[in-house]
Formats: C-alpha cells, sequence, structure tokens
C-alpha cells in the first residue's frame, strides 16, 4: 500500500509540474520558507519514505474534532 501511495504521489506531482499554477506555487513556498527543494530532491525524499517513518508521524497525530453525521 506504500509504494502504491507513493507510485501516486509521483504521477501526480510530474503532472503538475508543467503547470503554471504550480511553479508559482513552488517559487512562492521556496521564498517564504528559505528551502528550495529540486525535483530529483522531492522524489528521492519521497522513495526513502518508510512504513516506520509513516507510523511514527500517524502517532503524533491528535484528534481535533469529531464531526457526527446523521438525521434528525
Amino acid at each position: 500500500m506504500l509504494e502504491q501511495n507513493k507510485n501516486n504521489l509521483i504521477s501526480s506531482y510530474i503532472s503538475r509540474l508543467d503547470s503554471q499554477t504550480s511553479a508559482l506555487l513552488r517559487a512562492q513556498s521556496a521564498a517564504l520558507t528559505g528551502i528550495n527543494v529540486t525535483i530529483e530532491e522531492w522524489l528521492d525524499n519521497l522513495q526513502s519514505v518508510t512504513k516506520d517513518d509513516v507510523m511514527k508521524v500517524a502517532k503524533m497525530v491528535e484528534l481535533q474534532a469529531t464531526y457526527m453525521l446523521g438525521t434528525n
């Protein structure tokens, strides 16, 4: 499942590379954060993510709200 999600993220990222809006957002993010990640770095970073990495981050997530859908 992790590899499938990585592949989906890669496909989505690559498909947005030709988008002017995405290029602007990447440049804006780099200017605001001072972090400029190349395409190769982004792909390498994503490929290095392990199941344990995902589990560690998931444990840091805290529930902020619960919504109930129903009929009244």
